[in-house]
């Protein structure tokens, strides 16, 4: 918005103090009703038109241009502060970092997206359909329940870590992740557990296919299994099997 003049400012409040509206003064002198509205708020507050002394750095980029910036961010928001600079039509050449200070004044910070899992519109349609027959089920009703699942645990994981330390200490031995060239050595397990607090966990040997899993079935839930029992699992190739349906049966 253009700054109004201090001769313009007083024929403004002149014309307020004579009874004129704020939309009438606003088309008289070709400015925005708002700016007519703050000004006279300010006189009456301090008796003063003077702008107030503004501290530290004078911002480059105006409101407008910031909403814009918000707008390219929320439409990708796996964009880098690198590449919405390059999108960003500006009156002047940003830094990287005041791209981030911007996104981060209106609430839109960085951070590692969460993993989930990738799923068809007919697995999403049987998860709804699955928590609409179970909804109405009471705490008694979940007693019932076998929860059970897989996990891979790996000696060295290629997820990454996050270490807290001091500058200039990036590199040495307890501060780092370690990696080897092909994986290293991991162990695959099978878990389930009951409402009453009932547990097994039993470790698969070699290949996790129908005849391992069926194995690791007899092994752990007939530990924990009872009459009228409901046991959960997921769509896991293994389960699906059906040498693993008849097992069940």
């Amino acid at each position: 918005m253009p700054i109004i003049n201090d001769e313009t400012r007083n024929a403004i409040i002149k014309m307020l103090l004579e009874g004129r509206s704020q939309r009438y003064v606003a088309q008289n002198f070709k400015v925005s009703r708002c700016a007519v509205q703050k000004l006279y708020k300010k006189f009456k507050m301090s008796s003063s038109i003077e702008n107030a002394l503004k501290v530290g750095r004078p911002r480059k980029t105006t409101i407008r241009e910031d909403r814009r910036l918000i707008r390219l961010s929320k439409s990708n928001p796996f964009a880098s502060a690198a590449n919405l600079r390059k999108e960003w039509d500006t009156t002047y050449t940003l830094t990287i970092r005041t791209v981030r200070n911007i996104l981060r004044k209106y609430g839109l910070f960085g951070r590692h997206a969460a993993k989930k899992p990738l799923l068809s519109k007919k697995q999403r349609l049987l998860r709804i359909k699955w928590c609409r027959n179970y909804r109405n089920l009471k705490c008694d009703d979940w007693d019932k329940f076998i929860f059970s699942d897989e996990v891979r645990i790996e000696l060295y994981p290629k997820r990454s870590l996050y270490v807290r330390r001091e500058i200039g200490t990036r590199f040495k031995e307890r501060y780092t992740s370690k990696t080897v060239k092909f994986g290293g050595k991991a162990i695959m397990l099978w878990g389930a557990i009951k409402a009453n607090g009932e547990r097994c966990l039993v470790r698969f040997i070699g290949n996790v296919n129908a005849i391992e899993y069926q194995r690791v079935l007899e092994e752990g839930l007939t530990q924990i299994y009872e009459g009228g029992d409901v046991f959960v699992q997921d769509n896991a190739p293994c389960h699906k099997a059906h040498s693993t349906v008849g097992y069940l049966d």
